[in-house]
């Protein structure tokens, strides 16, 4: 088995993976980390992220098993992670497009609904 150790750099909001491979566990990708910082109410500064991890497919006992895709929230707190099959990551993917695409033409007619009044 071997153990897979990614180190996420973020150079002009580009990520850069590094891989450095160990003995032990799955192999373990980190595909994309959204990194989001916000300022509270008493003026300080906090900084949430997004992490998408996978596990690539594999044979087990000569049969093909779905991979694992790792959606990991993490906070100055703490992290929780929620693992979904492919199709259920489609699924979820499908739905975030739908959503963001009919958010930004709501705000599309909103800049024209506010030009033409000017």
């Amino acid at each position: 088995m071997e153990i897979t150790l990614a180190f996420v750099y973020i150079l002009r909001s580009v990520p850069v993976i590094t891989h450095i491979p160990l003995c032990g566990e799955e192999s373990h990708m980190i595909e994309e980390e959204l990194i989001h910082w916000f300022v509270d109410e008493k003026e300080k500064k906090h900084r949430s992220a997004l992490r998408i991890e996978s596990i690539p497919p594999t044979l087990n006992k000569g049969y093909p098993r779905d991979g694992i895709i790792t959606l990991r929230i993490m906070n100055g707190i703490g992290a929780i992670g929620f693992k979904c099959s492919p199709d259920e990551a489609l699924k979820l993917s499908t739905q975030l497009l739908t959503v963001a695409k009919e958010q930004l033409q709501k705000k599309r007619r909103l800049w024209n609904e506010r030009d033409e009044t000017r």
